[in-house]
């Protein structure tokens, strides 16, 4: 019988007290419930244990169950408390066991070995065999964040013999599957894969789906550094069925894996997602390691794309949000950091990579890859002997993703690189042993639709044929495509310069995708063989290569705008790319800052990405003002402690608590009463505020954003606002600009989203033909963002996995019916839902205060709302 049957026969019989809270909140965390777990133990808790014991073993894991819902302080407090109340050393033990496990967490490699020491010393002298062999697991990961791993590996198997003799067949599972990854931290793959196959025959449906997702997790990792890709992508769907059960750092681990495998597979647009998704959950979970390691996969995903100059900014967010206890990480985000530079020629890239070198602690991989970056700084060829030993070394490691992105270093810096600024796409030569099974991965991973797929498929089938030395698919900027064959240098104004240099060639060939679909990339093939030109053969066989590619016409190659450090955040018009760089000016300062805009122009959105500009280390809050009435703001704003007032049964922290250390953003802020307006502009003045029952105050460590729909000087001016209140909110006023006015970004906006939503619903991501897109940019929007949303949201339910056609759009985006004889009654139309959209939008859909501005009866705008078919923001 399994552990967690056991729990389950335990609730009946103890179900009234403690022990029966006990077992089944501990039930909860192990299904990961936690939320469920810390609102079953706040009852217990409020009925009054029987004992301090009892007392402190609820709070312990309370704290538990409170830092693994995303509440790191509150959970940490809670442990604390349940430490100090604790009188058995059995429940002392635990509770230092868990402050050991969120101080390693937290990256307090020190605190938590010394916890977790004292917690096993105690395990050891009561004979507690669990006891003991879950400290060891603890402290084998804190030995293994530090670099330390044969320690590690030896008190993981210390663990394994311990939990042998308990019979758990769960239990050992997890215990070979943790020694199996730190097997393949020390580069022993195959052992690795050995233990992780073993770790999962043991058990075939386990109790505890964090274990499935945890080993099927590792397993995947192992695929892709041997390069089994299909492998690694079977394992990945296994994860995805166990799902994580809203524990972020599990799901964010998956997200890194599969960011690597979409890497792999020549895919790095959905390597990019996958890294920036992952940034969102460890961000949310304060796992600065994991927000780290996200970081450093969108390093390498922007340097595929060939956005060399997003990848700096993005390495030095990666540096400095590395935890200083976590050499490895160090380490890792250095080498980051410096393929980003070296790409972009910069000296301070040797510098970077000598840091590198630093970090590495004795870790082979982050050595060699530390040299080999040195070595391309000072213009080192291949057959330098600093860069054939890094290479040698890297292969003896046998990590497939390192080795290829340290091949691929080599090929730019030598001229031999396929991607530059400006290139299109890459594909492996065929000297690295490893290129074929990328090529299978990408064809099977990213379908028939997607250009990289059919790119990597057609080298695959014709190189053998063809004896080219570098091939690149080149976006045309203004340049007539036409075929050549010589040995005079390529013209400044040809888009394949960037790759070939100033080099000659014996044979140069140049041909334009022929197809109108795809007229906008070019084929650039050279060859060094010492032939006079290409055969009549083999320009055939490059025609065909150009028809094939160009068979499936994809929306997917248009640039997403200039939005460098705004991750998922879509510009190209002028308007929002001055806003995006204005947002980055501010962010580092600690000044307010107040959004205006229309409804759905995405207030918050850029108020996040304001937030994870400044580098912030706290979370970022989101409060609607709306619904803070007068008896609720110090309540919610700044707190509670349990008994201040009636209905007080615990403490609250408040969202000044939450944000501590962060960003807290009010939407809606002109919406306040005029008594919270004040209490708000004390808070602004001061940064101090006193929880409700508190006689103390407490400092703020917070930034305030804010937002409205209607602007400051508006609402003043009518009396809604404090006017000392509008002057300390109006120092940094930041304008979004109507969808209506981002005609550039209409149609890239589109296609992120329906990207998004497909993925939401399971199906292929459809292209967007030109008809849907003249619509789309043809309609006024008035609910902004918020309502294209809505509408790719309703194109992936009614087309399906059908193409999708005019048809599938609303009826507002296809105006109104067709009438040859009524010109005038069209312009009418058209122009009436215009303006009344519009207006709606001016007043944030406040029909009442549109009607008035129109003059009409609330009546008679609704009739013509319903009328001219507006979608409008929800009434008020």
């Amino acid at each position: 019988m399994d552990e967690k049957s056991r729990r389950a026969e335990l609730r009946p019989a103890a179900s009234s007290g403690v022990v029966g809270a006990f077992a089944e909140g501990d039930a909860l965390i192990g299904c990961g419930r936690a939320p469920e777990a810390v609102a079953l133990l706040t009852r217990a808790l409020l009925r009054r244990p029987v004992g301090a014991d009892e007392e402190a073993r609820l709070r312990v894991l309370r704290g538990h169950a409170l830092w693994l819902s995303g509440r790191v302080r509150p959970g940490q407090a809670e442990v604390r408390r349940g430490l100090s109340r604790a009188t058995e050393p059995l429940t002392r033990a635990r509770a230092l066991e868990t402050l050991g496990l969120l101080s390693w967490k937290a990256q307090d490699l020190e605190d938590a070995r010394r916890l977790l020491d004292e917690a096993l010393r105690i395990y050891e002298a009561h004979g507690s065999v669990e006891g003991v062999a879950r400290a060891l697991e603890k402290e084998a990961g804190v030995l293994r964040d530090a670099g330390r791993l044969s320690e590690a590996l030896r008190l993981q198997e210390r663990r394994l013999s311990l939990v042998s003799t308990l019979g758990r067949v769960e239990d050992v599972a997890l215990a070979r599957a943790d020694r199996g990854s730190l097997l393949a931290s020390l580069g022993r793959w195959q052992e690795a894969r050995v233990e992780l196959e073993a770790a999962a025959a043991l058990v075939r449906e386990p109790a505890d789906p964090r274990w499935s997702a945890r080993s099927a997790v590792a397993r995947a990792a192992v695929h892709l550094a041997t390069g089994e890709l299909a492998s690694a992508r079977s394992a990945l769907e296994r994860v995805r069925q166990a799902d994580a059960h809203g524990d972020p750092r599990a799901s964010g681990e998956t997200l890194l894996v599969t960011a690597d495998l979409h890497l792999a597979a020549g895919d790095p647009r959905a390597s990019e997602a996958a890294a920036v998704e992952a940034l969102g959950l460890f961000g949310a979970a304060r796992d600065r390691g994991g927000e780290c390691r996200s970081r450093v996969r969108r390093v390498h995903a922007l340097l595929a794309l060939g956005r060399s100059g997003e990848a700096v900014g993005e390495g030095r967010r990666a540096v400095r949000t590395a935890p200083t206890s976590r050499s490895d990480l160090l380490a890792l985000s250095h080498i980051a950091l410096g393929r980003a530079l070296l790409r972009n020629r910069s000296g301070e890239a040797r510098v970077v990579f000598e840091r590198a070198l630093a970090c590495a602690d004795g870790r082979p991989v982050f050595e060699h890859a530390a040299r080999l970056g040195r070595a391309l700084c000072e213009g080192a060829g291949r057959d330098h002997p600093e860069v054939r030993g890094a290479l040698a070394g890297l292969e003896a490691w046998g990590d497939q993703r390192v080795l290829a992105d340290c091949l691929a270093e080599v090929r730019v810096s030598m001229g031999l690189g396929l991607v530059a600024e400006g290139s299109s796409g890459l594909v492996p030569p065929t000297e690295w042993r490893g290129a074929a099974i990328m090529v299978d991965a990408a064809v099977a991973l990213a379908g028939p639709g997607d250009w990289p797929a059919r790119w990597a498929a057609a080298v695959r089938a014709l190189r053998p044929a063809m004896p080219w030395w570098r091939a690149a698919l080149v976006e045309r900027r203004g340049w007539l495509v036409m075929t050549e064959a010589g040995a005079e240098p390529l013209p400044e104004s040809h888009p394949a310069r960037a790759i070939a240099g100033d080099h000659t060639s014996p044979s140069i060939l140049d041909l334009a995708l022929v197809a109108p679909i795809d007229a906008g990339r070019t084929l650039y093939l050279d060859r060094r063989d010492g032939q006079p030109g290409f055969s009549e053969g083999e320009l055939a066989l490059a025609s065909e290569l150009a028809r094939l590619l160009a068979a499936h016409p994809s929306d997917e190659g248009a640039p997403a705008g200039d939005t460098v450090g705004f991750p998922g955040l879509v510009a190209a018009c002028p308007a929002m790319i001055e806003l995006l760089r204005t947002v980055a000016r501010v962010a580092l300062s600690d000044s307010a800052v107040h959004l205006h805009g229309e409804t759905g122009t995405g207030k918050e959105r850029i108020a996040e990405a304001l937030h994870r500009q400044s580098g912030r280390r706290g979370s970022f809050v989101a409060v609607n003002a709306s619904s803070l009435t007068d008896e609720l703001f110090e309540s919610e704003m700044c707190g509670h402690v349990k008994g201040a007032f009636t209905s007080a049964v615990a403490d609250r922290a408040g969202h000044l608590a939450e944000a501590e250390g962060g960003t807290l953003f009010l939407d809606e802020v002109t919406d306040l009463s005029p008594r919270a307006q004040g209490k708000l502009l004390r808070l602004l003045q001061e940064k101090e505020y006193r929880r409700l029952g508190e006689s103390r105050p407490r400092k703020a460590d917070v930034r305030f954003l804010t937002a409205a729909n209607v602007t400051l000087e508006e609402r003043a001016a009518v009396g809604e606002l404090r006017k000392d209140l509008m002057y300390r909110l109006n120092r940094i006023v930041l304008t979004l600009p109507p969808l209506r006015e981002r005609g550039a970004d209409i149609a890239l906006l589109a296609r992120h989203v329906l990207r998004a939503e497909a993925a939401k619903a399971g199906v292929p991501a459809p292209s967007l033909p030109a008809d849907v897109i003249r619509a789309l940019e043809g309609y006024s929007w008035p609910g902004n963002v918020r309502e294209l949303e809505n509408e790719m949201g309703r194109i992936v339910l009614r087309a399906g996995r059908a193409p999708v056609r005019r048809e599938h759009l609303s009826p507002a985006l296809l105006g109104p019916p067709a009438d040859a004889g009524a010109p005038l009654k069209h312009a009418v139309f058209a122009f009436e839902r215009e303006h009344i959209a519009r207006a709606l939008a001016r007043h944030g859909g406040n029909r009442a205060r549109t009607a008035c501005s129109l003059g009409l009866t609330r009546q008679a705008l609704v009739a013509k709302i319903s009328r001219l078919g507006i979608s409008a923001a929800p009434p008020r």
